[in-house]
């Protein structure tokens, strides 16, 4: 990896990209599809191919988790355990309907699994490794900003 690059972030973002390929790859064989073969060579043949869909799925990633509510859906779910939408409901100041909205964007971007037969969610990986990535990034933020005032203040006495 290149320097300052988040390792586990990347991973997880690179094993969505082979989830929705080989979904997409098999899609084509099931449905016959003939205008998209090829597409995935042209990934190393064509880099900007992969700048772009690289580009979209981390972008994407980080505006779902970049709203307010649905980082704290986020902080609310955990990989090992699904959460049920009842408890989340419980927890956060979302209706039924708007819940549903705000896990289907998550979902969506690749950030949860919906376990739609037991009205629960989980993380993902890359959710996982993403809200660890913010809250990290927001904690560093924190510390830099409090040791600012720190210093303004101490120059002040």
């Amino acid at each position: 990896m290149s320097a300052g690059c988040p390792d586990q972030l990347a991973s997880a973002f690179a094993q969505r990209f082979r989830v929705l390929a080989r979904a997409l790859d098999r899609l084509d064989q099931l449905e016959g599809e003939r205008a998209f073969v090829g597409w995935l060579d042209q990934l190393t043949e064509q880099p900007h191919v992969l700048q772009d869909a690289s580009e979209a799925l981390v972008l994407q990633a980080l505006r779902a988790a970049s709203d307010p509510m649905n980082l704290a859906l986020l902080r609310h779910l955990s990989v090992e355990e699904a959460t049920g939408l009842a408890e989340l409901a419980a927890e956060l100041p979302l209706e039924r309907i708007a819940l549903h909205v705000r896990l289907g964007e998550l979902a969506q971007a690749g950030l949860v699994a919906l376990e739609l037969e037991r009205e629960a969610a989980r993380l993902t990986a890359l959710g996982n490794a993403l809200r660890d990535w913010l809250d990290t990034l927001i904690r560093c933020t924190l510390d830099q900003v409090g040791a600012w005032l720190e210093l303004v203040r101490s120059t002040q006495s």
